[in-house]
């Protein structure tokens, strides 16, 4: 083969390469839960196809014309916190997106994703979770008023989700203002005292 047409052949290779590398790729997204993480961080980006991200403890949710906040707080056996319960300085508690299993923290996470008008809340507990915590309850609502057991789904090992559909009493048309909220915990409704909750509201 002639010198310069294996040139022009590198050369070209060369330019595709660059091409390739610096062209602008499209976000893939999925659907199933298990992709959402990277090891065992919840990417809430990846889960509500970019339209919802985590800001000091406020999720911010932007799609088109829908605009909407949540905020995020917990109690640990009563006392309030917002992103992580301490005990002399050992953490107790935290509301996180990185689920660490076994590590005797317990971590949560709740998010909520809107797809054709229909609100649903995506809620995550670890493996330390279910072993402190034990049985756990999702209340929801204008008033808490919806309540359900939290059946311990694993999404991966020592991870564990349920989805609820929202309460869409509790928004206004178009989801800017909400009241009530989602709670996770060892919570009831008529046992809600010195307990330990994650709330989303």
């Amino acid at each position: 083969m002639n010198k310069k047409v294996v040139l022009l052949v590198v050369f070209l290779v060369l330019i595709a390469g660059i091409a390739y590398y610096f062209y602008p790729k499209t976000q893939q997204f999925s659907d199933k839960p298990k992709d959402w993480f990277d090891k065992n961080k919840l990417d809430v980006s990846q889960a509500t196809k970019g339209k919802e991200v985590l800001s000091n403890n406020v999720l911010q949710y932007k799609d088109g014309e829908t605009i909407s906040a949540f905020s995020l707080e917990g109690f640990f056996k009563g006392k309030k916190f917002l992103n992580e319960y301490k005990d002399n300085n050992k953490p107790i508690m935290r509301i996180t997106q990185d689920l660490i299993p076994n590590d005797g923290i317990i971590d949560g996470f709740i998010f909520e994703k809107i797809e054709n008008g229909v609100v649903k809340a995506y809620l995550f507990v670890d493996e330390d979770w279910k072993n402190l915590v034990g049985k756990t309850n999702i209340l929801w609502g204008n008033n808490f008023q919806n309540s359900q057991e939290f059946s311990y789904d694993q999404v991966k090992p020592g991870i564990y989700m349920n989805v609820i559909i929202d309460d869409p009493a509790r928004f206004n048309e178009d989801y800017s203002l909400h009241f009530g909220g989602v709670m996770l915990g060892d919570i009831s409704k008529e046992d809600a005292k010195d307990k330990t909750i994650i709330v989303l509201k």
